[in-house]
């Protein structure tokens, strides 16, 4: 029996679960039946619509009963204010520390963290606080369950989760361990097994630069110690790879590294940065039935640097724009001791997918000095760019799973090299990084990344200052391309194109929007900075959404629907928080 003479709900059913690109296909048949049925279904509708903003309805919800139309409709509302910058509300709130007490943030899904009260001479113990955004109502701040020792943290609020490391001597050597909590109660997690010993590492060894990250079961910490016994830090210099909720170890020789620049493309690969040879290196974790000791591991050049600059190794950070991988939730009772405030894992309507969504490197280019020159040695080195790239993760993992060169390490040979001209133009976009209060890891959120515009010749660091972001979603692109090219802009916007990429601008509501083309069809001039080796050319395009209204913040942040804004020491003692959901 051919499809076509199948009863319409059975041809729906079909082809209701069949990947975005498939439809697509289908659709590019021409079958006018095949046509309709995919057309008039209010279900495969709105999986294209969720396909084509970047995203993936949270299963978790409750809300799920809700009908289809009502949750496009949420959806469509939610992605044109974006476009339009029209959040739904801004408030202050008021900080549980003055800012300058504050020693670092990070971002979640729907949470924005923040430490504080270090002690000053070790940069150990301390305080730690997230604002739960997630929920309905006004943010409120929740104190976290740290401890003395505490060296770094993280947390993945889906489920409930923090986990931080620890460190404590004993018989001439430092031991380090990540313990793991929840975020609502305090209690052991669960789901792991606490703690895990990551390292035991001799007194000689100064505290190491590290950082942690968490990708469903999986938890990964670098460690890199700067300052060690003859030169040998190089021994301890590793990444610890562990399964969080066995304890099991799931790399047992995992490479060399010099920087704690990493973040997950997939939750059985991760990416981390290697200065000495200015690459990103692409490391497979070994499945169950999987040797640990053999991975396989890729390495992608970034663009190339002059003979006479360097990639500083400290000033490297990877963010991984708030990706939510599958992660355990958990559905967590209300705290005994606060019932005007019932605590349940953080649950977002809609989460980042792993096609779409983007990660972030940010690193620095110095001047090597000259020997000759005593004053430029003695000064340190001379930083000459600091650079933001942003990278869809799917490219690369594409690359990686498809490259036949990609052998297994450490056994097998020198890992294959894939040329920036292979990879970058197609995949990633290059900034300068202009803020030095602006830390772009926290600044990503999917496909946009958002900043401080302080383009305009009044806009000093004291003064308020407009938001940009810059959208990477390709449907957004060519929905501003469709409007700009049916003339839905006012004649004074038609003047405003210009030949560096720029593709004009809209008038909307909240913001002026322009779109910037490719280098490679725009007309752009490609990104250029001291120290790298000629241009840098794109094939992303993306829109530039600039807000009318200024704010008062001297750095922002982004999570799933929120806009975190920090006005540092000229606002101590709250931060805004704008809300697009």
């Amino acid at each position: 029996m051919n499809l076509l003479d199948l009863p319409h709900e059975l041809i729906h059913d079909c082809i209701y679960d069949l990947p975005i690109p498939d439809l697509a296909r289908i659709l590019k048949v021409g079958n006018s039946y095949l046509a309709y049925i995919i057309l008039s279904s209010p279900t495969i509708r709105y999986r294209i619509l969720q396909h084509t903003s970047g995203v993936y309805e949270n299963p978790a919800l409750a809300h799920l009963t809700a009908p289809i139309a009502v949750r496009r409709k949420a959806l469509e509302k939610k992605e044109a204010r974006w476009l339009a910058f029209t959040p739904t509300s801004y408030e202050d709130v008021p900080l549980p520390a003055l800012w300058d007490d504050v020693q670092g943030y990070t971002v979640n899904e729907d949470s924005y963290t923040i430490k504080y009260d270090m002690e000053p001479e070790t940069l150990l113990g301390g305080r730690a606080s997230t604002l739960c955004l997630g929920r309905a109502g006004a943010p409120f701040w929740r104190e976290l369950d740290m401890p003395n020792a505490l060296l770094d943290f993280q947390l993945c609020p889906a489920a409930d989760l923090l986990l931080y490391i620890t460190q404590f001597a004993f018989a001439g050597v430092q031991r380090f361990q990540v313990h793991f909590k929840t975020i609502s109660t305090g209690a052991v997690h669960p789901l792991a097994t606490s703690p895990i010993i990551i390292a035991d590492v001799p007194l000689a060894y100064d505290l190491p630069d590290l950082d942690i990250e968490v990708s469903g079961s999986t938890m990964v910490a670098a460690f890199v110690f700067p300052y060690a016994p003859d030169d040998d830090s190089d021994r301890h210099n590793h990444l610890h790879v562990f399964n969080w909720t066995s304890g099991e170890r799931l790399i047992t020789k995992s490479p060399t590294i010099n920087t704690t620049a990493i973040t997950f493309l997939a939750s059985d690969a991760l990416v981390f940065v290697d200065a000495h040879d200015n690459t990103l290196c692409v490391l497979g974790i070994p499945k169950p039935n999987q040797d640990l000791a053999t991975h396989a591991l890729l390495k992608f050049a970034l663009p190339a640097i002059a003979p006479t600059h360097r990639m500083m190794d400290i000033s490297a950070v990877c963010g991984d724009g708030v990706w939510t991988p599958d992660s355990p939730r958990l559905q967590v009772a209300n705290n005994g001791n606060d019932t005007k405030t019932p605590l349940k894992p953080i649950q977002s309507t809609f989460l980042f997918d792993q096609d779409s969504s983007m990660f972030l490197l940010k690193y620095a280019l110095f001047y090597i000095p000259n020997i000759a020159d005593e004053q430029q040695v003695e000064n340190g080195p001379q930083i000459d760019a600091r650079v933001v790239m942003l990278a869809r993760r799917s490219h690369l993992l594409r690359l990686f799973r498809e490259d036949v060169h990609s052998q297994p390490t450490p056994d097998g040979p020198t890992p294959t090299i894939i040329p920036f001209e292979i990879w970058g133009p197609s995949s990633s976009r290059f900034f300068h990084l202009t803020n030095p209060w602006q830390n772009p890891c926290t600044s990503l959120a999917g496909q946009r990344f958002v900043s401080i515009d302080r383009t305009a010749a009044s806009a000093s660091r004291s003064r308020p200052a407009p938001i940009r972001i810059r959208d990477f979603n390709p449907a957004t692109v060519r929905r501003v391309r469709a409007l700009l090219r049916a003339g839905a802009h006012d004649s004074e916007s038609d003047s405003e194109s210009d030949s560096g990429g720029e593709g004009g601008a809209l008038d909307l509501p909240g913001a002026t929007v322009r779109l910037v083309e490719p280098d490679t069809t725009g007309g752009g001039f490609g990104f250029r900075c001291p120290g790298m080796v000629g241009r840098v050319v794109s094939e992303l395009g993306y829109v530039e959404i600039t807000s009318k209204a200024r704010f008062p913040f001297h750095a922002v942040h982004m999570t799933n629907e929120h806009i975190v804004g920090d006005g540092g020491r000229q606002r101590q003692g709250v931060i805004g928080v704008l809300r697009f959901g």
